[in-house]
């Protein structure tokens, strides 16, 4: 009898739906490609020794599961449908080109536990890889015969326009490197800048 009412209880506890929430975390490593810069940096990019481009940090933020037990539903409004709480992680800053600030943002997340990194990046008015983003896949870039390791190249065959502004000029390549941040971004496939303190 005890066992049909323990049985009775599940079913209907089951049926009502059970407060519950996946939880994906970031690991220390994954959180690597985020910790170059802390909020108000400013960092400095030149092109061919004369111009000038600075760009401020304005927020660095980690939205990681604290608890990844499925019964804590931190993070998951789950009387809403919502039962999934995936670790994000994020840069935010502006860069002053030309006398126009552009939106830059740098965004890494995870879907599966032991699945790949993904990462989103908006660099003004232009993106790379619409949500859910797209693998992180690490390789070497050389700039000015130095090797950087660990860097995620793009370039304009994976770019997409936003919905957001108008465009004041294309970004036809961005390199962002685990180690250092964003090292260098050619504009109109004709103008590199360099990270000042390569």
């Amino acid at each position: 009898m005890k066992l049909l009412l323990v049985v009775l209880f599940v079913i209907c506890m089951y049926s009502c739906g059970l407060p519950y929430c996946k939880k994906i975390k970031l690991t220390n490593r994954d959180l690597e490609w985020v910790k170059q810069y802390t909020k108000g940096d400013s960092v400095y990019f030149i092109l061919n020794d004369m111009k000038i481009d600075t760009m401020v940090v304005q927020e660095t933020r980690v939205l990681n599961p604290q608890n990844t037990c499925i019964f804590d539903t931190e993070g998951c409004n789950w009387l809403e449908g919502d039962n999934t709480f995936y670790g994000t992680a994020i840069n935010i800053m502006t860069l002053k080109h030309n006398g126009n600030d552009l939106d830059v943002w740098f965004e890494i997340t995870k879907r599966e536990k032991n699945g790949d990194l993904l990462c989103n990046i908006i660099f003004g008015s232009w993106s790379w890889s619409a949500f859910p983003g797209m693998r992180l896949s690490p390789q070497s870039y050389t700039i000015k015969n130095k090797r950087y390791t660990d860097c995620i190249v793009v370039d304009e065959k994976d770019i997409l326009l936003n919905k957001v502004g108008t465009p004041i000029f294309k970004v036809t390549k961005l390199v962002w490197s685990k180690h250092f941040g964003l090292l260098m971004y050619e504009i109109d496939n004709r103008y590199r800048y360099f990270i000042s303190n390569l």
